[in-house]
């Protein structure tokens, strides 16, 4: 519940949790800013072992918010609260991910999977033009928003 008020103080109204990952939780958002959804990924430092909080986590939040791409999720801001959460506050996909979409749908027609894959490819290539390696490309870590792919999860991401 702090949380909660803390982000609303923020100017966020916190949704329903729409992903979990090892050392985070994802909920979905209102930012009365940006008059839209957003999706906030909370990482509780107390909860989370010294080696992701000291290595892994400065460089996930160093490496997401300088990209700018329109094939990978944009990070509206980085907070930390009173109580050490760190919550980063990005755009929502709101089709969720490609493995998701694929158990729903089925497979992908061959045009369809071609263009997804193109979207990727081309996050991937600036992210590498930036000197970044996501290290982790899976379905899981390529969200949709419509029709237009947005690469995410930048937690074992390397600068070359």
């Amino acid at each position: 519940e702090d949380l909660r008020g803390f982000l609303l103080a923020n100017g966020y109204q916190l949704g329903r949790t729409i992903g979990e990952g090892m050392y985070s939780k994802v909920k979905e958002a209102f930012s009365q800013k940006h008059q839209q959804k957003v999706a906030i990924k909370i990482i509780d430092k107390k909860e989370s072992p010294e080696v992701f909080v000291q290595k892994f986590l400065p460089r996930e939040l160093q490496i997401a918010t300088r990209l700018d791409h329109r094939n990978i999720i944009h990070v509206h801001e980085v907070l930390e609260s009173p109580e050490g959460e760190i919550c980063l506050v990005m755009e929502l996909a709101e089709n969720g991910d490609v493995f998701d979409y694929v158990i729903r749908e089925g497979p992908l027609p061959e045009p369809h999977a071609r263009g997804l894959f193109r979207q990727l490819v081309e996050a991937v290539g600036y992210c590498h033009g930036c000197g970044v390696a996501h290290r982790d490309l899976k379905c899981e870590n390529a969200l949709l928003q419509g029709h237009t792919v947005k690469l995410t999860d930048f937690g074992f991401s390397k600068l070359l």
